[in-house]
């Protein structure tokens, strides 16, 4: 008999080997009780105390030879038994445990096949492999790690964690999953009397706006699109165009917000003359990763507490990076760098831990490889 799937596994053999030594312990107990055995061991009539003396020790000569027996027992138990911790070979992801198929995986889109394609690797930029033919510029995983949402074309799509069952959920891009796993938040852009930052039920029912440029509290900021759930399900963070804070020669100036989870109470955390996007939750809930250009030239990965203050430059390459996503630990942050201005060749996938240290390219494919998103755990 075996038992597998997540559990220990036991041969034939270790469970003879069990039965075993319960017979023994069976056959000890038996000879110390019965009146013909005691009279073949020479103890005296149960009416004399040197019976009683005789019997306590025998009963401790057979304690010690019942321990090792039993110890003989569990030696030839481990030795022999097939014992190990199983687990399930899940499609598309190789080197994750059973109960989380996605588990320490980054979610990504690539051209390394000529054609631009969804794919998944694992955290270290290994076994990278292709999950569907579509493709989004934006993913965002469930809670659970068994679904993954993404925009192409201006609509909003899921599909399951190895690339199967494709389903369109609504018009609009930008998806995030809430932390309940239940409902997504995207943004509309088209048609322009239906901007604003939307949820939706991941079934595709319950379609709800929750703010738009007219919101109170949007200080005539408008088109606010890339929203980001929190990780307790309280706030959504988002970005939104501010023109009328752009400084002397910009044409264009964007600002990272905070509002409640049901589109109240947006708060300006930036209040820049820059452009600033892309905000994205650390684990803890504490921390914001998102991109600026700020340093005047190009979009750099920056971080920021969570009410706006200790703003400061996380990695500062030569061109641009974007998309920062957090590994579920908290401790590194994956993004898009771009190797070569305005080329999309030069678009690869690097992480970097948040302390500022350990730069390492995840890809070196020298095709448009972008869009990175790390798996919830």
């Amino acid at each position: 008999m075996r038992w597998k799937a997540g559990m220990t596994e036991w041969s034939r053999g270790d469970t003879l080997t069990l039965l075993g030594v319960i017979v023994a312990v069976a056959a000890m107990i038996t000879a110390i009780a019965l009146p013909e055995i005691r009279g073949w061991m020479g103890l005296d009539p149960p009416t004399s105390a040197a019976w009683r003396v005789s019997l306590r020790r025998a009963a401790l000569r057979m304690l010690s030879v019942l321990c090792a027996i039993g110890a003989i027992a569990a030696t030839i138990a481990v030795g022999s038994s097939t014992c190990r911790t199983m687990t399930f070979a899940t499609p598309g992801a190789n080197s994750a445990p059973a109960n989380h198929p996605s588990a320490n995986q980054i979610v990504f889109v690539s051209e390394r096949n000529k054609s631009r394609s969804t794919y998944v690797m694992n955290a270290d930029g290994s076994n990278p492999h292709k999950i569907s033919d579509d493709w989004g510029w934006k993913y965002s995983w469930s809670p659970d790690g068994q679904h993954i949402a993404f925009a192409h074309n201006d609509y909003v799509k899921t599909m399951d964690h190895d690339g199967s069952n494709l389903r369109t959920v609504a018009d609009g891009h930008a998806p995030t999953w809430s932390p309940g796993g239940t409902m997504i938040a995207f943004a509309k852009s088209w048609p322009e009397k239906e901007r604003g930052i939307y949820t939706i039920h991941s079934d595709g029912t319950h379609l709800r706006r929750l703010i738009d440029q007219s919101t109170e509290g949007m200080q005539g900021c408008t088109y606010p699109t890339a929203p980001a759930w929190s990780p307790n399900g309280h706030q959504i963070a988002f970005r939104a165009g501010c023109t009328g804070q752009c400084r002397t020669g910009c044409t264009e100036q964007w600002d990272i917000f905070i509002m409640n989870s049901s589109g109240t109470n947006p708060q300006n955390i930036t209040k820049s003359t820059w452009k600033e996007d892309d905000p994205a939750w650390s684990p803890d809930g504490q921390t914001l990763a998102y991109a600026s250009d700020r340093d005047g030239s190009h979009m750099h990965i920056y971080l920021m507490n969570a009410d706006g203050s200790n703003q400061r430059q996380l990695v500062s390459g030569p061109l641009w990076e974007e998309h920062p996503s957090w590994s579920p630990d908290g401790r590194s942050i994956v993004f898009e760098y771009e190797r070569f201005y305005e080329d999309d060749r030069g678009k690869e996938i690097y992480a970097i831990d948040v302390n500022g240290h350990n730069l390492r390219a995840l890809t070196t494919n020298l095709v448009y490889e972008g869009s990175p998103t790390w798996s919830p755990r």
